[in-house]
């Protein structure tokens, strides 16, 4: 989910810790990510600023959907 400033990713970071959740934080140069993982195991993402829709942005030949979920899979299971 995307949050509309850093001072509201800041608020959802404030939050998490003191609520004691085990999370990560991503720096992806423009934008933050937080990560956290609910009690079904689902992996939650917290952003800002909001991702361009995938059209927008500029051709990247390793930027395809597949790609970016192929690289978060093998970073996720490699434990980096």
């Amino acid at each position: 989910m995307s949050v509309d400033s850093a001072a509201d990713w800041q608020s959802w970071r404030e939050r998490l810790a003191a609520a004691g959740a085990s999370f990560w934080e991503e720096d992806h140069g423009g934008q933050r990510s937080l990560y956290v993982v609910d009690p079904s195991s689902n992996v939650i993402e917290i952003t800002a600023p909001e991702t361009p829709p995938f059209a927008d942005r500029p051709e990247q030949p390793d930027a395809a959907p597949d790609c970016i979920f192929d690289r978060w899979i093998d970073r996720v299971t490699s434990g980096r």
